[in-house]
């Protein structure tokens, strides 16, 4: 395989990776309805343990960017990957709403050691020119993923009822998340360098090791702490777009096209945002 080859396969890789620990999870609000009637409860007692794992996710992910430099790639995500489908099977199965909630904890863990983090270090590591441009259009697949796959959950929930579609939801995130196991952390570690279109000097400022030194105090750290916050209640809110249609007396289809919508947004801009960057 050339080194073309390579660069694309890498890309490829993580395209992939997007779709499955970001996009296959966009679609989650479809199953709160179903879940909260398997519970025989509200559709807010069944999204705690989504919250729950969202806390555990934003709180270890700085630890999982620690743990890389002991532990390596590959064993953390395929442990991300690993906990995420026992946490599945568990909430498929299960009846129990405590027992779900504590699987939310598992859940969050497994998905800091295989999404957001996990992707934009490896992109970090094999691309210098247009990194932008490429994480934009690695984190667009995950929207491309939750459009396309939105009628299709809602189709199967229909058809074949909430743990078999959970089930199946598991299952694709194992396939789409198997290129990404084998992928080297660095380019160096197979005697490669990074992509770039030219040779340049680069200054020792812009190097990327994926962490930055923290300072809690400085203007801003609590400037981006602040907006971070204001864009996560902005973008979980699609979780519950499904939800918030079928209250109102729409048919399972057409709350996910309405899911479907959202991510049809989010693909057009994360790209967009990728190439503004550079």
């Amino acid at each position: 395989m050339n080194r073309k080859n390579i660069y694309f396969f890498i890309a490829a890789a993580l395209c992939l990776l997007a779709c499955a620990t970001i996009g296959v999870p966009n679609t989650y609000g479809l199953f709160y309805t179903p879940l909260a009637q398997r519970l025989d409860t509200g559709r807010a007692s069944v999204t705690l343990h989504v919250s729950i794992a969202g806390l555990v996710t934003g709180f270890s992910s700085p630890l999982i960017v620690r743990a890389m430099k002991k532990i390596p790639y590959r064993l953390i995500i395929i442990g991300g990957i690993a906990m995420i489908t026992i946490s599945g099977f568990v909430i498929a199965t299960s009846k129990s709403l405590l027992l779900i909630n504590i699987m939310g904890l598992l859940r969050g863990l497994g998905l800091a050691c295989s999404s957001n983090v996990i992707i934009t270090m490896v992109t970090g590591n094999w691309f210098k020119s247009r990194r932008g441009t490429i994480s934009g259009l690695v984190m667009s697949f995950s929207g491309i993923m939750g459009a396309l796959y939105s009628p299709i959950l809602s189709s199967l929930l229909s058809e074949k009822g909430f743990s078999f579609s959970y089930l199946f939801c598991i299952f694709l995130i194992i396939l789409l998340s198997l290129p990404a196991m084998i992928l080297p952390f660095k380019p160096q570690d197979i005697g490669m360098e990074a992509y770039e279109t030219k040779k340049e000097e680069h200054k020792e400022k812009d190097s990327y090791e994926g962490r930055f030194p923290l300072r809690v105090t400085a203007l801003p750290f609590v400037t981006i702490v602040f907006i971070s916050l204001l864009v996560i209640c902005m973008t979980t809110l699609t979780s519950y777009l499904p939800g918030y249609a079928q209250s109102l007396g729409h048919e399972a289809k057409a709350a996910a096209a309405l899911l479907s919508s959202s991510m049809i947004g989010n693909v057009l801009f994360k790209f967009l945002i990728g190439l503004s960057i550079d």
